[in-house]
Order: structure tokens, then C-alpha cells, then sequence
């Protein structure tokens, strides 16, 4: 009977023994092969010694180099603790920067392979960059990479958890944030000359150079400088607090926040939202192109010297301003803001038809009665003055000058408003405040219509002796010492 069951034992011995190796082999795959993989050796690294990696490897010690670890296209190195880099490493395989591991370089660290950087289980950085890290490969962060130094980027990174930059990353090639990407307060440099897609957040409180294409989706946050004279893709949010100045393209599909000075010299393509709040200052120097929705809000400003397309969009002046010496397409409507051409005294066009109703202000600023020294908007549509009001101001040095630019008994008048198809109304509050000056007593002002155009006219009343001459009758005029706003009556010039 025994010798009927030996062959039974033997095949179950069998059966058991190939469990337990294939048990093994599963093991051995789920762990990978740097379970079997030995020590890196000697530690310390020293300098002028190269250590070729050429299969699987492994760190479990904190491990100091100062000459070259070299892995190549076969190698494999598992870093389960610390390794502290002073000389070099040369990557053509694979490292994994595992939970417990972290590598701290003060050399340089050259990836034409792949380097990956595992969540740690304390949350700390996985690797502390004051060295140079060349990255030609591709690196995989799911923990936290801190850069005090130099990252150079020709491969691939792809970030889902944390880069924080205290130095200079420079991008060539493509960056895929799906976590934090942080260029951090000081003289930190984010230069971009490649792609970075940004599917989280990415924030700037340092300087932002890029030449190459930004495409955000989620937040996009701005406290100190970018400067963009490539392509900037926005179907996210971006937040500006302080300084954009663009060259380049802007293209927004949903939420632009301005809250800083965003300067552009090239191109931004509105098809969403761009909302300029108090302390904004957007100032158009090439093409605006609206689509969507520019909001300028309360303590808002909004400087045209370029072009700004709005026939397709809808612009809102929420108690803003807006000036400049540009040309705005499309109906120009004051709201409950300023409209003020020039800058301190310019020519602004409206390539469209302008309204002034109530709640808004048009701002005129007179500097002399010769063509080009005041204010002019030009109209090529029409005007409608209905309500809010005109607000006349007196250039500095003028000023001084009008008391001996108009004689005794004369008059000056200049043109400051031109409506090419017609002015339909003309209500407006006209408001002399701030023409009132020490030098031109015994002046009196008005405003008239002409036909499609609004002039303004000064006064001197003075006559021989001081006594003043009567004003023309018919007209309400502003006097020193009585009410400085006053209702126009629409009047044709004789």
C-alpha cells in the first residue's frame, strides 16, 4: 500500500513545489526585481569612481556620492532611503524614488531615461534639487519636487502632486502639471519655450518668461511678472495681481481676473469672460479682439492705444475707465464709467456709435485752442448725449497761459466732438469745475452743438478797466462762485 502511495506523495510534492515557485514569481513581479537587487556600492561614492548600474540595484541606506553613478539602458536603481549627490548621475534606465526614499543633489544629475518619484508616506519632498538637474528623458512626480537651482526640461515632465521652484526651470519640451506647479516669490525663474498643459494650478510669484504655448484649464494665478510672447491658451481661470505684459497671444475661452497691469502688445482673442476690477489697469498697445464679455469695473482702467474689436462681443463699463489714443470698433457706451480720450490730451475713435447716458462721464481735457492741443472723440456712427455728463478739465501748464492766450473781450473756441451720422440727443450735465484756476478770472465757458459736432468755448469778459463784458445771451455759462454744473441747452453756433 505504501509503495501505491509514494508516487501520489511525489506527485503532490511536485504540485506544491510549483505553487510555491510560481508564488515566488508573482512575488518577485509585484515587488519588482529590486527585491532581489543588491546594495549599491562602496558608500560613500568616491570622487573619481564610477559605479555602472547594468541590472537592478538598489539603495537602502542613506548613500552619499561624490563620483558618478552611471545606469544604463538596462539598469535598474530602487532608492528606498537617501541618497545625497555631490558628483554626478547619469540615467539611461530607470530610477525609482520609491516612498521612502529621497534624493537630495548638489551636483548634477543628467535623465535620458525615466525617473520616477513615488508618494512618500511623510509627505516630504522626494527630491531637493541646488544642483543641476538635466532632464532629457522623462521624469513622473507623485510626490514633491523642491528646486533651489537649475531644472533644465528637453523630455517629458509629468507632474501630479508638487514642484515648487526657488531657482530656474527652464522648458524646452513639454510639462504636464495635473498638480501644483509653484514658480515661488524672489528671483525665480519659469522660462518656457516648449508646451506646459495645466489641468490644476499653476502660480507664478516670480517671473514667468514664455515663448513657447500655455494651455490652462483649471487656475492660472499671477502676483508677480509674466512675460508672454507666445501663446497663452486660457479655458480655465487666470488671475493677474501684478504684471502681465504680452507680445504674444492671449487666447481666453472662459475667466480672465485682473486685479494688476496686463500690458498687451500682440493679440488677445476673447471668447469669454475678462473682468477688470479695482486696482486693474489693462492697457491695449496692439489688438484686442472681443467676442465674449470685458467687464471694467468700479476703480478699474482700461488705456487703448491699439484696436480694440468689440462689434461681436459686449463691453461693460461698471464705473471704470476707459481712454486712450486708440480706435474701439463697435458701439462705445459710457455705463456708469469715464470714457476720456488721450491719455492727457489725444484723439480717441470710435469706429461705431458712442452713448453717454446717465451715470457716465465723458472726460474732456482742454490744452489750447489749435488742432491736436485738446481732447477730440471721433465718431464715425452716431452720438447720443441723454444724460450723465461732460466733464471739462484744463491741461497743466494751459492753465497758466489763458489768461494771456485770450484777450480782454475775446473768445476761443475748439471743436471736441464729431459724430459722422449725426448727434440724436444732447441732455448732458456739463460740469466746469476743474476749469476754474487762479489765472483766468473773469472768464466764462460754454458748450454748443453745431450741426454733428460739440465745441467748446472760454471766454474773456474782462474789459477795459477790469469791468467785464456781458456774456452772449441765450447761453448757460459757467461763473466763478456760482453752481459749477450746469444743463447745457442744445444751441446751433451763429
Amino acid at each position: 500500500m505504501s509503495k501505491l502511495m509514494a508516487p501520489v506523495r511525489s506527485e503532490r510534492f511536485q504540485l506544491v513545489r510549483g505553487v510555491v515557485a510560481i508564488q515566488f514569481f508573482v512575488v518577485t513581479l509585484l515587488l519588482g526585481t529590486s527585491a532581489l537587487a543588491q546594495q549599491i556600492a562602496p558608500n560613500p561614492n568616491p570622487a573619481g569612481n564610477t559605479i555602472v548600474i547594468a541590472d537592478a540595484q538598489k539603495n537602502s541606506k542613506s548613500y552619499e556620492n561624490r563620483g558618478t553613478i552611471q545606469v544604463d539602458a538596462t539598469g535598474f536603481l530602487d532608492n528606498q532611503y537617501s541618497i545625497v549627490n555631490w558628483g554626478d548621475i547619469l540615467n539611461s534606465g530607470a530610477i525609482l524614488d520609491n516612498e521612502y526614499g529621497r534624493i537630495e543633489n548638489w551636483g548634477h544629475i543628467n535623465n535620458l531615461g525615466s525617473i520616477e518619484i513615488a508618494t512618500r508616506w511623510d509627505m516630504l519632498d522626494g527630491v531637493k534639487n541646488s544642483g543641476t538637474i538635466d532632464n532629457s528623458g522623462t521624469i513622473t512626480n507623485s510626490q514633491r519636487i523642491q528646486n533651489y537651482a537649475t531644472l533644465n526640461n528637453s523630455g517629458t515632465i509629468n507632474n501630479s502632486r508638487m514642484i515648487s521652484n526657488y531657482g530656474t526651470i527652464t522648458n524646452t519640451s513639454y510639462i504636464a502639471n495635473s498638480g501644483e506647479l509653484w514658480n515661488g516669490w524672489g528671483p525665480t525663474y519659469l522660462i518656457n519655450s516648449g508646451t506646459i498643459d495645466n489641468t490644476k494650478t499653476l502660480t507664478n510669484e516670480g517671473t514667468l518668461n514664455n515663448t513657447g504655448t500655455i494651455n490652462n484649464s483649471q487656475d492660472f494665478m499671477n502676483s508677480e511678472i509674466i512675460a508672454n510672447s507666445g501663446v497663452i491658451n486660457n479655458t480655465g481661470r487666470l488671475w493677474n495681481g501684478d504684471v502681465v505684459e504680452n507680445t504674444g497671444t492671449v487666447a481666453n475661452s472662459d475667466v480672465i481676473l485682473n486685479t494688476g497691469s496686463f500690458r498687451n502688445r500682440g493679440t488677445i482673442d476673447n471668447h469669454g469672460t475678462i473682468e477688470n476690477r479695482t486696482g486693474g489697469h489693462i492697457e491695449n498697445y496692439d489688438t484686442l479682439e472681443n467676442h465674449g464679455i470685458v467687464e471694467n469695473g468700479e476703480g478699474g482702467r482700461i488705456t487703448n492705444y491699439g484696436s480694440f474689436e468689440n462689434t461681436l462681443g459686449t463691453f461693460v463699463n461698471a464705473g471704470g475707465t476707459f481712454k486712450g489714443t486708440g480706435r474701439f470698433v463697435g458701439t462705445l457706451d459710457t455705463g456708469t464709467g469715464i470714457v476720456a480720450p488721450g491719455t492727457s490730451v489725444g484723439t480717441m475713435v470710435v469706429d461705431g456709435d458712442y452713448i453717454l447716458a446717465d451715470g457716465g462721464t465723458l472726460e474732456i481735457e482742454i490744452g489750447g485752442f489749435e488742432s491736436g492741443e485738446s481732447d477730440f472723440l471721433d465718431i464715425t456712427g452716431q452720438a447720443s448725449l441723454a444724460g450723465g455728463t461732460i466733464d471739462l478739465h484744463i491741461s497743466w501748464p494751459y492753465a497758466m497761459e489763458i489768461g494771456s492766450d485770450i484777450l480782454p473781450g475775446q473768445s476761443a473756441s475748439i471743436m471736441f466732438l464729431e459724430a459722422d451720422a449725426g448727434i440724436t440727443a444732447f441732455a448732458s450735465a456739463i460740469n466746469c469745475e476743474s476749469l476754474r484756476t487762479p489765472f483766468d478770472d473773469g472768464f466764462t465757458y460754454d458748450v454748443f452743438q453745431q450741426g454733428n459736432t460739440l465745441w467748446f468755448r472760454a471766454i474773456n469778459t474782462n474789459g477795459p478797466g477790469g469791468n467785464t463784458v456781458p456774456a452772449p445771451g441765450g447761453i448757460l455759462l459757467c461763473f466763478a462762485g456760482s453752481a459749477l454744473t450746469v444743463h447745457l441747452r442744445r444751441r446751433r453756433a451763429i
